[in-house]
């Protein structure tokens, strides 16, 4: 059974999936309680702060939960040189003000979260945050202590277009939100239970044993919120479930689900493997790196090109965005005619 998970409007969030995974990790270890616990949920991108508030509720007897969305948003245009905007619950209300660090846009979270829901900062007990890359450290939600965050730091080499400005979010949230207990959701967990024979290398042992290079996988978020959700829908355990799920968005990858386990996935290392992407290549040749650096690129450049010029903008000239290039495509252009090949012959 296939399954897609998308990004388009109307999909399941990244910040329903975080609140899934703290259910277990925060509140079911608390007692029963008729006050509901205020939770806010944080994915902090490069430049954005996607966010959604939660009231949870602990049911009497159960581990079952209720759960309330009060209201969620996005800011904008952190650290940009243009100016900055935050829509909350689809309504613009802050708009043409600099927000220069994640600090800054917490606090003017802060500042729309007493005007517009009035809830005080005090009130907000838990933050979960979305975490791509947990290594081989982190394969459940965990709670950010000093330690657990100089660990995410040093993996940032591994996603260094994620894992920075997840850092940045969490030493903003922690100003923001003192008392509030701090959680770490990773999006490498899920993929845990893959066995040896697919998140081994075929290279020499000692890279894997002293420098941990091997698979981990990402989107795991994401494909737990689906795994579950069709479990929901067809009656049935995750644990009696076969599945392939298809994440597509800016990033895409694929996952091989056995007996609700992930058992094989697309992406690797780091999030650059795999299927093509927005702007990253996907598989390629690793000789194409040695190639590129003897015929005059430096590693930065390297790096750049794969993770931000490649893949459909790459192969299309002119767009990341799949509906530019469909429309391209539509009238004849030849680029992006082969941009929509290459990322369909890739599955």
């Amino acid at each position: 059974m296939v399954f897609f998970s998308s990004t388009v409007r109307n999909a399941p969030t990244r910040s329903s999936r975080i609140l899934q995974k703290l259910r277990s990790r925060v509140y079911l270890d608390r007692p029963f309680s008729k006050r509901g616990i205020k939770t806010l949920t944080v994915n902090s991108g490069s430049t954005t702060l996607k966010y959604s508030l939660y009231d949870v509720t602990r049911r009497a007897g159960a581990s079952a939960l209720d759960t309330e969305l009060i209201a969620s948003g996005l800011v904008d245009k952190v650290g940009a040189s243009e100016n900055g905007s935050i829509t909350h619950n689809r309504s613009l209300v802050v708009q043409g003000e600099p927000i220069p660090t994640h600090t800054a846009g917490f606090n003017m979270l802060l500042n729309v979260l007493k005007e517009k829901e009035n809830i005080d900062t005090s009130e907000i007990e838990c933050v979960g945050h979305r975490v791509v890359h947990g290594g081989s450290s982190f394969s459940k939600p965990t709670v950010l202590t000093s330690d657990v965050l100089d660990e995410i730091r040093q993996l940032s080499s591994l996603a260094p277009l994620h894992n920075p400005p997840a850092v940045s979010g969490i030493e903003a949230s922690k100003i923001a939100f003192p008392s509030a207990t701090q959680v770490a959701v990773f999006d490498t967990a899920f993929h845990a239970t893959m066995p040896p024979s697919s998140y081994r290398y075929a290279i020499p042992k000692n890279l894997y044993e002293d420098h941990g290079i091997r698979r981990y996988g990402f989107h795991g978020t994401s494909y737990k919120y689906v795994m579950e959700a069709t479990a929901d829908y067809l009656g049935k355990k995750s644990s009696n479930l076969n599945l392939i799920i298809m994440h597509l968005g800016g990033g895409a990858s694929m996952c091989c689900i056995k007996n609700g386990q992930s058992i094989d996935t697309t992406m690797g290392l780091t999030p650059l493997e795999g299927l093509v992407m927005a702007t990253r290549s996907g598989d390629i040749d690793p000789g194409i790196y040695d190639y590129m650096l003897k015929h005059g690129y430096t590693e930065d450049e390297v790096y750049t090109t794969l993770n931000k010029e490649s893949g459909l903008l790459g192969l299309s000239g002119i767009s990341s965005d799949m509906r530019a290039i469909k429309g391209k495509a539509l009238k004849g252009d030849s680029d992006c005619l082969m941009a929509r090949e290459v990322f369909a012959e890739r599955w």
